[in-house]
């Protein structure tokens, strides 16, 4: 699926099920309690995304101070960000998903997921790197005739 495919599923598909979703949850219970539970989700999620956000930044912080690369603290970080986003966004869905990204054991595989296919990607990316070399030898981007070149040779 492409960029815009994803867009356009992002942008106007998930909408459509949050509105659906909130009409039915108001038939169901009311306004009164459909307006508290997404105040209440978002008020919750803000509380939850501050302290799993700052113990990634606490992983983040020990990781480097050990003299290592912090990636998958990182990754659950942006994770954890991802998470606040979906939250703060009026929604019985996007709440689903940011209370569910919001616990480690559910954060965990998806983030090990989000790796293999960020190391699956570069390495194709690598792969298909072809650095561009002139056929005399020289460098790109050079020509410049009032340049001399005083190499012996």
């Amino acid at each position: 699926m492409g960029i815009i495919a994803r867009l356009l599923v992002l942008f106007t598909i998930v909408p459509i099920i949050e509105i659906t979703l909130l009409v039915l949850l108001h038939e169901a219970v009311g306004f009164w309690w459909t307006f508290g539970t997404v105040c209440a989700t978002a008020s919750l999620g803000t509380i939850l995304t501050r302290w799993q956000g700052t113990a990634a930044l606490r992983r983040i912080k020990e990781t480097l101070s050990k003299g290592q690369l912090p990636g998958e603290e990182i990754l659950d970080g942006v994770l954890v960000l991802l998470a606040g986003a979906t939250l703060i966004t009026p929604g019985v869905l996007t709440d689903t998903v940011g209370l569910l990204l919001l616990i480690p054991a559910v954060r965990r595989p998806i983030r090990n997921f989000v790796k293999k296919r960020a190391v699956k990607w570069l390495d194709l990316k690598a792969q298909t790197y072809r650095p561009r070399v002139p056929s005399d030898g020289g460098f790109y981007g050079g020509g410049d005739p009032n340049v001399i070149d005083i190499t012996p040779e």
